[in-house]
């Protein structure tokens, strides 16, 4: 497997799954309250959902980018819906204050809070089926599987990272979380800008 399949696919994944998991949103939110009132059990079963709910999606982003990738417009299209996503992530990161990790709520059947919290998540079908389209189309199995794995793993352990130093820190690690938040953002915007000029050259 040569290095470019890594560099193209596998590091965009990891990068890309690593800034995502920490954007503020129903499932963070789910993640710290079920840490801060269960602890690590609980929290690590809402960082684990997305295994469970994201992988028939993933296939069938797959399925689609290779069904289109023959047409340049509608991936042009998807590359800048896929754009604005991540832009909009990228400034929900870098505007992000202390006060949006403060949450709080009971912590019973978190596998399952996790997973229906995720699946009515609209963010996921965009991941998937916008900002990761262009990858899974312009790739073979492989890098696309290298691709949606990065992604997926690197989420999950950067949550089980968060669910573990919420259950050790507690509040204090909340102090310095937003400007955490502030350079995945522009890692998020980097990448917003790699689709956007996929989807021009697409057409030209």
């Amino acid at each position: 497997m040569n290095e470019t399949i890594y560099i193209g696919f596998l590091l965009p994944g990891l990068l890309i799954g690593l800034a995502a998991a920490f954007a503020p949103g129903p499932l963070m939110a789910l993640l710290v309250s079920e840490s801060l009132k269960g602890g690590v059990k609980a929290g690590a079963r809402v960082a684990i959902s997305p295994i469970l709910t994201d992988v028939p999606f993933i296939v069938a982003a797959i399925i689609i980018a290779q069904g289109i990738k023959s047409s340049p417009h509608i991936l042009a299209a998807i590359s800048f819906l896929g754009a604005g996503v991540l832009t909009f992530l990228a400034f929900q990161n870098i505007s992000s204050r202390q006060s949006s990790f403060s949450f709080e709520s009971g912590s019973t059947r978190s596998l399952r809070k996790g997973m229906v919290v995720n699946l009515l998540n609209p963010n996921m079908y965009l991941y998937w089926f916008s900002v990761a389209t262009p990858f899974f189309a312009r790739g073979s199995t492989v890098g696309s599987t290298l691709f949606a794995g990065g992604l997926l793993v690197s989420s999950v352990v950067a949550m089980l990272f968060l669910t573990y130093g919420i259950d050790k820190l507690r509040t204090r690690i909340f102090k310095y979380a937003h400007w955490v938040l502030r350079g995945l953002g522009g890692t998020l915007l980097f990448f917003a800008y790699k689709l956007l000029s996929n989807g021009l050259s697409l057409l030209t």
